[in-house]
């Protein structure tokens, strides 16, 4: 009657600590194996090869945030125990060299500081990518008309206006008008994209379509759709208004000089009345400006000559030309869109925004590799030493 009982006291253990043993080394070899799908898995794969740029991903975040932060990294670098050890790693080397170059041997001490400085310069590409890619951020949001990080969605992105309507009648003034929407969006994205590359978080651009209304400090409203005086202005972190940014951007005419003659049009006494700022294409400015001061000499002297025969009718009339002229040169901005610029980005969205996109990757590449260079040429200069001195 006993031994029934006593076996299964032995058995059961046994089994289940074998089939628990079995279980578990299935378990634990299917979480690596196989690297690869195969055929006689029926595509199985191991989950942690199959999942291993999402927990690169993930692992480098815990790494970079809560093991080895940036800022941790950077302050171990400036300690001065820690420059100690290294000045004391380099000493300890420099006893070891057969020095049959007394002059390679000085140079490499004075690379001491060097190296220690370069490497704590090096913590600063991350701060780099951070301040270019939030860069290239706002060209996405140019793009799209939302950004996703805040959830909001703006009145215009350069897709939305590259699918707006076309007469087929007026199909090169339609895409004209159009391209100074688009312009107006650049405009912001690029304004923005240089004040994250210069740290500058305080303030940010946006057309105003996209700000709320309210004053601009000398009693005209800002803000709204259609606003009657500014397409560009810049808001705090509250949306707020600052004062002295707004504009109004002009893309108009095919040439700089229809551009000039567009603008001291009666159509635009508003703006001159107001004093309100006007950006027009960069690769029109210069032209436009010299157009204006050819006029203005012609006129004083046209006005000089009316004066001279006593005829203060034309003089006075010639002065009010002449001083709707100045107005228009005093106000007007250079824009950092180009004319061509605004219709390749009414065009062709994409590729206008891939444009910027690389333009920004560039410099990041650029600010990045004076680090990278630095580093890197300290380091070979101080292992090609280290071999010279050694025979090699």
């Amino acid at each position: 009657m006993l031994e029934q009982p006593i076996v299964s006291l032995v058995t059961t253990p046994l089994v289940a600590g074998v089939v628990g043993y079995i279980t578990n080394k299935i378990a634990i070899k299917m979480l690596f194996r196989p690297y690869e799908p195969k055929w006689y898995t029926l595509g199985w794969q191991g989950i942690v090869p199959k999942t291993r740029p999402k927990l690169a991903v993930k692992i480098s975040e815990i790494v970079g945030q809560k093991l080895l932060a940036h800022d941790d990294f950077l302050y171990a670098l400036e300690n001065n125990d820690i420059k100690t050890k290294i000045h004391s790693i380099i000493a300890d080397k420099l006893k070891s060299l057969n020095a049959k170059d007394i002059h390679a041997v000085i140079r490499l001490s004075s690379l001491e500081d060097k190296i220690i400085d370069k490497v704590a310069i090096a913590t600063g590409n991350a701060d780099t990518v951070s301040r270019y890619g939030s860069a290239n951020g706002e060209h996405i949001v140019e793009y799209k008309g939302i950004d996703n990080e805040t959830g909001q969605i703006y009145s215009k992105g350069l897709k939305q206006i590259s699918e707006s309507r076309v007469h087929p009648d007026y199909k090169k003034s339609n895409i004209k008008q159009q391209s100074g929407y688009s312009a107006e969006v650049k405009s912001a994205a690029k304004k923005n994209a240089e004040k994250y590359i210069n740290g500058d978080t305080k303030s940010r651009a946006s057309r105003t379509d996209d700000i709320s209304m309210q004053s601009d400090g000398k009693g005209n409203t800002i803000g709204g759709i259609n606003d009657q005086l500014y397409d560009i202005a810049e808001i705090d972190n509250n949306g707020m208004y600052v004062d002295g940014t707004a504009s109004q951007l002009k893309f108009v005419g095919g040439t700089a000089e229809q551009c000039a003659q567009k603008l001291i049009s009666a159509k635009y006494d508003k703006y001159r009345d107001a004093n309100v700022p006007m950006e027009i294409p960069s690769d029109f400015y210069n032209d436009v400006i010299s157009y204006y001061e050819n006029e203005i000499g012609k006129i004083n002297n046209s006005i000089e000559k009316a004066e001279n025969k006593g005829n203060h009718e034309l003089a006075d009339k010639l002065r009010r030309r002449l001083d709707k002229i100045v107005k228009t040169k005093n106000n007007l901005r250079k824009s950092n869109v180009s004319n061509k610029e605004a219709l390749f980005a009414r065009e062709h969205p994409r590729l206008s925004t891939a444009a910027d996109m690389a333009k920004i990757s560039h410099r990041a590449g650029l600010e990045a590799a004076k680090y990278g260079a630095a580093i890197g040429g300290t380091i070979s200069a101080t292992r090609n030493i280290i071999a010279l001195m050694q025979g090699n």
